[in-house]
Formats: structure tokens, C-alpha cells, sequence
């Protein structure tokens, strides 16, 4: 019973008592208690509350009331039903594991009856994802065990491209389909096939997609298209609704997922081919080759999934020559809105155009081009493109008599050469790919590339030669067959023809010579084989003459693949008979780093009998030289900070962002004098890549640290033997010492009357806020306050229907240090960009806002410190959250009823308390003047006699315009207290006569 419900009932006592009327009993329930199995007993006296069983079905639907069974079940030690238990004083709360039940708090007493509270008529709703949800009941001291019910429905999981990736624009008037994911957690299957309806916020018609109803976690997956017809340029909203109906009690009850995604609507776009792109130009039929070509665009901006294509050769009069190409293909790159193929090819396998009796020409080129982009569809069908050039295929003569050698030395390297005779009138391209000669013996094979001048056949007589050849000497007294195969084309043409010949038997003699052999190269230097770049080093050469007669003196030749610098003809003195001899070249490394640049020596004089060099190759690493730099890292020291008495260490590298390999460095590490664990200065060697670390400890008071390094000792650059170039050897670290500890102590108090006028501004009440930290990175940020609007019972009300929430505010030093939202009974005042309260420091703030009720309805206004969000301002403790406390050691800040008046006195005339109990304190009467005026204010009994009275002077307290309040301790003028009872509360104005009159009931 609230208390305007109790003084109603007070009055109409005591008016029954004047007229003679008896009181009647109260009618009890009829209900029937639950049957609680237990140790209960008759005889035994009520225990206190000890147990709650929370009993609720177990399948549900939700945003429907719950059914089946809704009940709490109230027992004591002895697991008897407590039987005098007061929701209205201690209610039960319902809390859910994730979402929200509305309502959640059961204080009727009328769904309580002999230790049980049958909720079920109260309508409890579950909003929230579907799935097991664990729920549990509780009082201010005990929580039952969770149940876990099964909430049924639809969510939507995800909505993605075909491609996966998010939807972020659509084509106007293109036809797009989405992938849309969505689940039911619970049990139940819906009665009836959920659907997915898909439309646009911007108008247009929408698209429903039906889908089998699932249960239990089961993901669907279906494909959704989207009603793009019509749709305009610019940014829109796609929404996606799911529905689906499910039966939990009697008739069927439908739920409502939707899903909006902000897209951008592009305008329609278009694909043409662009003309001239296509390549080849021209081909020879039956003979393999690649295409490309190119797509413009018009509004497209991707992505691009796959192209279908289908490519024909085709006569003058449109009909189909040959198909050259059918099937998907991929793009090389998008830039520039156009969309480039190149070197497309089939399924690995070049592209042929038959030749189908078509003579050499011209021939027409269309296709069928299809190209898909996240479920739109642009096509081009049937689309003429360009003309391709069947050329006509030209066949070589070998001139077998030009061949030579017919003779050549064993353990010798030759080279063989013969004319090739070229019908026509243009010149060909030879290709190097495909072009070779070949040289066969007992048990010997090798082959060599084959070689024209200018890489190219002219019409009539043109001379090949192949590479040398090495002929081993265990191939003397033997014959040779040799093999040659030309590639060729004319030059523009998409593919190749190939010619053959063995020359028609055609045999080598081989005969024997002297021989000398090239057995070993190598590179000469300080950390071979790696030099740095420009610096100077040698190649070795060990040349050994394999007879025992004297070698003449010959020339040998170097060549590299890399840019280093020498000369490369170097004469060898002759080599005496079975002897060594070693030569070397100087050389300069290249400008430009090469890991492995091939150096190779031959023999280059003609006419000296060699066998295959046994290593005739040198591998030099041409590197960046060593370029240092020092660094540090610091670990504990978050930010720069550091805690007192902390561990932390300093981690020291010397980084080689160069090539060559460095050596060891020495570092001096001084604390400049500062007692950190450790001797000052210390001394630390540190290998070049390898880190090293020290460890400090932080002094026990605040301070800063400033830790200096120096690099000491240079390393050396392993390729040179010199100092390694390198930059900074000297830094400092500069840290600070503080102490984390801090909480933010919230005191709150009314800063006025309890009785507030509607229609006004009002303090409410004013917030001391004190930061107990003692270091500036305690500096505590304030990000929101929560205050929640109750009735006199605590019970939920409307913020909006109590107070303006766009008046209401947290005030400091006079000025808004919040904006505002509400919703339900909860206003959220936010700090914005933050508001700070330094370490140590206290600070006020102020609730200011406008009332809204009407007079005589009561409210109160409550904030706990969950309700305030706070957290570390800066430095390494930002972002954490910071303990709140209370001046009254719990976590209740502020909790106050409030009373609403009215701006005319008779009207306004309120008591805060009503019934009055003077032990409480004083009693407040508030009333509203029009403008100054003196007050009379008396106390009467039911029969008009004077309890009590007080005249106020105009001027004097209590007497100006606006809303106005007095005090009565409950005694008369005789100073005594006035006895239980009914009084009348007399207000009258003296400038106007205006009066108000208030029944008072005062109950000790």
C-alpha cells in the first residue's frame, strides 16, 4: 500500500468512526497455495526466508508473455513455505542472462499467496537473441538457481555479397541477389515457413523469400535478390525483415527481426568492348596461341567474379567458321574503368583456330561476352570485335651440303654451322624458345641453341650456327649424328611454326688433339665470398695441362651476369707439361647489390684442344655494406611510466639494415647517478642482431629517471675489416615514477526542498566528486551518469512524464557539462569529450532539470555507483575503469524522494510526509506566492481550534514571490508534541486574502 493509499484509508476511518460505522474484515483469497513437498509442520514457528525456487517452462517465445507456468516458490531452513513474506517491501527481481524481461520486478502482493508468487499473469516478456537463456530470481540477499529456458524466434546472423564480403552499394535497375543468414537457438519450429522480405527505404516494390522453418542453432543460408528496378542515385537503406510465426498458447503469435545496411545506389552501369583491342592480329591455323582484349566500363566500380566467354571466327556472311574459345576465363587487372584480359588461355592450354578449309585472310572475330559482379549480370551477346589474319604457313630447305664440320677433336669444344634456304618475300622471326641443335654419340648427347644474325631468316640463303659444343675424348675413333629444329614466324603473328631435320644420316668423325682444363675458380678476399659493393677483390683461375707436353701460351676469357667491372681477356703464360698454373683477375664490385653474380672463365683462344672446365664458375655475394643503428626498448615502462618499486628493463640492439655481416658492439649505460638495481655506469657488449637486455628497478617515491646509453665500440663491417657506417650512438630514456593507486569518492546530498514546482527548473541535487589518487596518470575521466526515475513504491516510472529532458543537465561552476538521453525510467547524461577530475583533487556537480509532473505526483530520483562510468584519463592506466565509492560505504549514491507543487497557492499548499511522524524530523509545508506578501500560517484541529500558528512579515524568509517553504516540528504553542491524529493545515496570503487549507494526519 503506497502512502496516499494509507491516508485515504486513515480519513475514511475516521470519518466511519464519526458516523458510527463499524470496520468489516478483509476478504480473504480463495486461491490455493502450491503443494511444496517438505519437512513442513503445523507445529513449527515461521523461519526466515532461506531458499527461492525459481520454476519457469521451458520453452518460450520471444516478445510473447511467458506461458505453461510462471511461479516462485518462497521456503525456509526447514523447506516449509514462508508464509508472511512482503513483495512490496522486498520484491523479487527477475534477471536474464543476456537480454532483457520486462517486467522484471515482482512486488504485487496480490500474485503472492502461502509462500508462492504466480507470476504468469504479470505478462513477463523476454526480448533478446533466441537461444538457452539462463534466468534466475532474487531478493536484496539471496538468488535463486538459474533456469535455462528456450526462447524460439529468428535472428539475423549475417547478410553478405555472393563474394562473401559486405553489401555496400547496389546498381539501380540490375537485378542483385545476397546471401542472407539467419538462426532460431530455441526448440520450437514456427508453425508456418519464415520468410525474408527484402526492400529498400527509398520506396520501390520488395521480395520475399520463403525458407524451411529450424530450430535448435541451425544456421539457414538463403539467397536473397534484391528490387533494384527504379531505384535512385545516392545513398539509401537496404532493409531486410524476417518473420516468422510460432503457436505458444492459444492462437498464433508472429516475430519481427529486420536488418538495415546502409548502401550506396549506384547508377546502371555498362560493359562495351573497346575497339581495336583484341589481340592477335594473326595467326597460323592448327597452331596454338593466347588472346586478349580489353572491356570499357560506364558507372561500374566492382567487383569482378568471373567472365564467361565464347569466342567465334566467323565468314563475311555471319556464319560460324570455327569456335576459338568457349568457357571461363580470368581478368589481368581493372584500372581506369576498363577491364584488361590478357594472355588468356584455355585451361592451361593455348587457344587453336582450326583451320576448317579456310584459305589465308581475313576473317571476322565476335563473342558472347557474360561478366558477374557480386550477383548483377552484364552481358554482351553476339558482339562483333575485331578481324584476325590466318597467315599463310612457310616451310624451310635445309641446305644439307653447307654442313660443317665433318671433322672434330676429341676433348674439344666446336662449333657447328649450315644455310637455311627461306621461300617468300618477307623476313621471319626466329625464336629461341623452340630453336636448338643437337649432337649424338656412344653413349653421349648434347645439346646447344642455334643462333642467325639479327635472330632472323631473309628470303633466299641465310647461315646458322649452334653454340660450341664439348666433344669428351672418350668419344676419339667414334662418329657423330647431329639434329637441328628451327622456330620461327613472322614477326606480329600470335603463334609459331617449327621445321626439323637429321640432316639425312649425316655423320662427324671425331680425332685426337692435346688438352688442357680449366679445374677451379674462386673469389679472392677478406670474407669471400661476400664483398661489398665498389669494393675491390680477384677472381682465381687454376688452369692444368693434362699432356705431357708444354702448352703455348693462350688467352682466356671473363664474363659475368652482374655489373662489377674488369678487363676481361687475360693471357696465360703457357702451361708447362702435367702442371698448374694460377691466374687472377682484379676486379671491382658492382654499385648495385647482387647475392649471387656468376663469374665464369673460358678458354677464348682457338685452336687449344680443352676438356669440360671441372669448376670453371665463381659465386661472388655482392653486398650493401654493414649499415648500423642503435636501438632500445623499453619493457614495464607502459607509455613512459612507471610504478614505484617496478621491474623493468631496457632491451639494446644494433640493427644491420645493410648487407655485409657486423660484429660486436660495446655500450655504456649511465642512470645518471639514480640508484635503479644496478652499477653506474655499466658496461654491455652486444652482438650486431642479437638484442640484449638489462634489468632496473624503479625507486620507491615518485620521480624521473633518465637513463643515457652510449655506443663505445663501433662494430666492423666483416667484408672490409673497417668500422661499419652507422648512425646515433648516444640517446636518452626519460621515464617517470608515480603511483596507480586511486578511486573517484562520490558524496551526493538535496540541495533544496523535497517539494518541487511543476513547470520549474530545479537543483535536485548536488555530487561531490574527490579523486584519491596522488599521480597525474591518475587522473580519473567521468564518461556518463545514469539516473533512474522511481515512483513512491519504487516502482518504474516515465522519465519523460516527470521530468524535460532536454532542460536536464549535470551542472559545474554554472555551466552544462552534459547532453542528455532517456528512455524508459533512465536518463543518461553523457560527458561528451569527458570530464576530468585531477588526481587529488574535488570538484561538484549539480543536477538541474524541469519538472514535468503534476502537482501531487511524487518521484524519486536514484543513482548507484554502477550507474556512473569512469576510467583513467591518459598515460598507461587510460581507458581502465576506475572504482567507485561512496561516503556511506555502499554503492548507493543518491536516492531521495521528491513531491511536485503547483505555481497557485491553494493548488501548491503540500506537506512532504503525509501522515507526518514528528520522531522523523521537521515537517515541510511548501506553497507557491504570486508576488511578496506576508504569511499566516496555523495548525486545527477537525473542530477549528489552534494547535499551533506562526506570521510571517513580509520581507522575512518564506514571504517572497515563487515557491516558498516552512517548517513544524509537530508541537504546539505550548511546545509539547500534538497527540496521534487529523489536523488541518491553514495557509493565508495578508496582501490578497488568499488562503489554503491542507488535511494533516500526524502518526507517531
Amino acid at each position: 500500500m503506497n502512502k496516499t493509499t494509507w491516508f485515504l484509508t486513515l480519513v475514511l476511518i475516521l470519518i466511519l468512526q464519526l458516523c458510527g460505522v463499524s470496520q468489516t474484515a478483509p476478504v480473504q483469497s480463495d486461491a490455493a497455495a502450491p503443494t511444496v513437498t517438505g519437512n513442513s509442520s503445523a507445529d513449527r514457528a515461521p523461519e526466515a526466508l532461506d531458499r527461492i525456487s525459481l520454476n519457469i517452462h521451458s520453452r518460450q517465445v520471444v516478445g510473447h508473455p511467458l506461458v505453461s507456468l510462471a511461479e516462485i516458490i518462497l521456503l525456509d531452513e526447514n523447506s516449509d513455505l514462508v508464509v508472511d513474506y512482503d513483495p512490496l517491501t522486498d520484491p523479487i527481481v527477475l534477471t536474464s542472462a543476456s537480454g532483457s524481461l520486462s517486467p522484471d520486478s515482482l512486488a504485487d502482493s496480490i500474485l503472492y499467496s502461502n509462500g508462492v508468487i504466480q507470476f504468469l499473469p504479470l505478462g513477463v516478456t523476454y526480448t533478446g537473441p533466441t537461444g538457452s537463456i539462463e534466468i534466475t530470481a532474487s531478493d536484496t540477499s539471496l538468488s535463486s538457481p538459474g533456469v535455462f529456458v528456450s526462447f524460439s524466434g529468428y535472428d539475423f546472423v549475417d547478410a553478405v555479397s555472393l563474394s562473401g564480403d559486405p553489401i555496400s552499394h547496389v546498381y539501380s535497375d540490375l537485378p542483385t541477389t545476397v546471401r542472407v543468414s539467419v538462426v532460431n537457438g530455441g526448440q520450437l519450429l514456427a508453425i508456418s515457413e519464415p520468410k525474408v522480405t527484402s526492400h529498400f527505404a527509398s520506396g520501390g516494390g520488395s521480395v520475399q523469400n520463403l525458407f524451411t522453418a529450424n530450430n535448435n542453432g541451425n544456421i539457414d543460408t538463403l539467397l536473397v535478390e534484391l528490387p533494384t528496378a527504379g531505384l535512385s542515385v545516392g545513398e539509401d537503406t537496404l532493409i531486410l525483415v524476417l518473420e516468422s510465426v510460432y503457436q505458444p498458447n492459444a492462437g498464433p503469435f508472429t516475430i519481427t527481426d529486420s536488418l538495415s545496411i546502409p548502401v550506396t545506389i549506384l547508377a546502371p552501369a555498362e560493359v562495351r568492348f573497346v575497339k581495336d583491342s583484341f589481340e592477335p592480329d594473326s595467326v597460323y591455323a592448327d597452331t596454338a596461341f593466347a588472346i586478349g582484349f580489353q572491356i570499357a566500363t560506364t558507372a561500374f566500380s566492382g567487383p569482378i567474379d568471373s567472365t564467361d566467354l565464347t569466342l567465334y571466327a566467323v565468314t563475311s556472311e555471319d556464319s560460324i567458321l570455327a569456335t576459338v574459345f568457349q568457357g571461363m576465363i580470368k581478368y589481368s587487372r581493372f584500372e581506369n574503368d576498363t577491364i584488361f584480359y590478357e594472355n588468356v588461355q584455355a585451361n592451361e592450354t593455348d587457344i587453336v583456330l582450326d583451320a576448317i578449309d579456310a584459305e589465308p585472310g581475313s576473317y571476322r572475330l565476335m563473342f558472347d561476352y557474360t561478366m558477374y559482379s557480386n550477383g548483377a549480370v552484364f552481358s554482351l551477346d553476339s558482339t562483333a570485335i575485331d578481324s584476325i589474319v590466318l597467315l599463310p604457313q612457310i616451310e624451310l630447305e635445309f641446305d644439307y651440303s653447307s654442313f660443317e664440320p665433318r671433322l672434330v677433336a676429341s676433348g674439344q669444344e666446336t662449333s657447328f654451322a649450315f644455310d637455311i634456304v627461306v621461300d617468300g618475300t618477307l623476313p621471319l622471326e626466329i625464336l629461341s624458345e623452340g630453336t636448338s641443335f643437337h649432337v649424338f654419340g656412344d653413349v653421349f648427347y648434347a645439346t646447344t641453341n642455334l643462333v642467325a644474325p639479327g635472330d632472323s631468316l631473309i628470303p633466299g640463303i641465310n647461315r646458322l650456327e649452334c653454340e660450341s659444343v664439348f666433344i669428351p675424348s672418350d668419344q676419339l675413333g667414334k662418329t657423330l649424328t647431329v639434329a637441328a629444329t628451327v622456330a620461327y614466324r613472322h614477326r606480329g603473328a600470335a603463334n609459331a611454326l617449327s621445321s626439323s631435320t637429321n640432316f639425312e644420316g649425316m655423320t662427324v668423325e671425331v680425332e685426337a688433339l692435346p688438352v688442357v682444363q680449366i679445374v677451379e675458380a674462386s673469389i679472392v678476399g677478406i670474407n669471400v665470398p661476400s664483398v661489398n659493393t665498389g669494393q675491390a677483390f680477384q677472381v682465381a683461375c687454376r688452369i692444368a695441362n693434362l699432356s705431357t707436353s708444354d702448352q703455348p701460351p693462350f688467352e682466356t676469357r671473363m664474363v659475368t651476369d652482374g655489373n662489377s667491372s674488369f678487363v676481361p681477356e687475360l693471357t696465360v703464360p703457357g702451361i708447362p707439361g702435367d702442371s698448374t698454373i694460377e691466374v687472377r683477375y682484379d676486379v671491382v664490385a658492382s654499385a648495385v647489390p647482387n647475392p649471387s653474380e656468376i663469374f665464369r672463365i673460358d678458354i677464348s683462344s682457338l685452336g687449344v684442344n680443352q676438356l669440360p672446365p671441372v669448376d670453371n664458375i665463381a659465386l661472388a655475394n655482392v653486398q650493401e655494406p654493414a649499415l648500423l643503428s642503435v636501438s632500445h626498448i623499453l619493457i614495464g615502462a607502459d607509455q613512459g611510466y612507471l610504478t614505484i618499486g617496478q621491474d623493468f628493463s631496457v632491451v639494446l640492439s644494433i640493427v644491420n639494415t645493410g648487407e655485409a655481416d657486423a660484429g660486436n658492439g660495446t655500450f655504456r649505460i649511465s642512470t645518471n647517478g639514480l640508484d635503479l638495481g644496478n652499477e653506474d655506469p655499466l658496461t654491455l657488449v652486444v652482438e650486431t642482431g642479437t638484442p640484449r637486455g638489462v634489468s632496473f628497478v624503479a625507486p620507491d617515491y615518485d620521480t624521473t629517471v633518465t637513463i643515457s646509453v652510449d655506443l663505445v665500440n663501433i662494430p666492423l663491417d666483416m667484408n672490409t675489416n673497417l668500422p661499419a657506417q652507422i648512425g646515433d650512438t648516444t640517446f636518452e630514456m626519460n621515464l617517470a615514477v608515480t603511483s596507480p593507486n586511486a578511486s573517484l569518492e562520490l558524496e551526493a546530498e538535496t540541495v533544496s526542498s523535497h517539494l518541487v514546482l511543476s513547470g520549474g527548473d530545479e537543483d535536485f541535487f548536488s555530487l561531490g566528486l574527490t579523486n584519491r589518487g596522488t599521480s597525474s596518470i591518475t587522473d580519473i575521466l567521468l564518461s556518463s551518469l545514469t539516473l533512474y526515475v522511481l515512483n513512491d513504491d519504487g516502482f518504474p516510472l516515465d522519465v519523460r512524464e516527470v521530468l524535460e529532458v532536454g532542460s536536464s543537465a549535470l551542472i559545474n561552476d554554472g555551466r552544462r557539462v552534459t547532453t542528455v538521453t532517456a528512455g524508459a525510467n533512465r536518463m543518461v547524461l553523457s560527458f561528451g569529450d569527458g570530464f576530468i577530475v585531477e588526481a587529488g583533487q574535488s570538484t561538484d556537480l549539480v543536477f538541474r532539470s524541469r519538472v514535468k509532473a503534476s502537482a501531487g505526483t511524487g518521484f524519486m530520483l536514484f543513482v548507484d555507483a554502477a550507474d556512473i562510468a569512469a576510467s583513467f584519463a591518459h598515460g598507461p592506466l587510460a581507458g581502465q575503469t576506475v572504482e567507485i565509492i561512496t561516503s556511506n560505504d555502499t554503492s548507493l549514491v543518491f536516492k531521495e524522494q521528491f513531491t511536485a507543487v503547483e505555481p497557485e497557492l491553494d493548488r501548491s499548499f503540500i506537506i512532504r510526509d503525509n501522515p507526518y511522524n514528528p520522531a522523523t524530523g521537521e515537517a515541510e509545508f511548501r506553497y507557491y506566492l504570486a508576488e511578496p506578501s506576508g504569511v499566516v500560517f496555523r495548525i486545527l484541529t477537525l473542530t477549528g481550534e489552534k494547535v499551533y500558528g506562526i506570521d510571517l512579515v513580509e520581507g522575512s524568509d518564506g514571504t517572497d514571490a515563487g515557491l516558498q517553504s516552512l517548517t513544524w516540528d509537530g508541537r504546539n504553542e505550548d511546545g509539547q508534541l500534538v497527540l496521534n491524529g487529523v489536523y488541518v493545515a491553514v495557509i493565508t496570503t495578508e496582501k490578497d486574502g488568499g488562503r489554503a487549507t491542507l488535511k494533516v494526519a500526524v502518526l507517531k
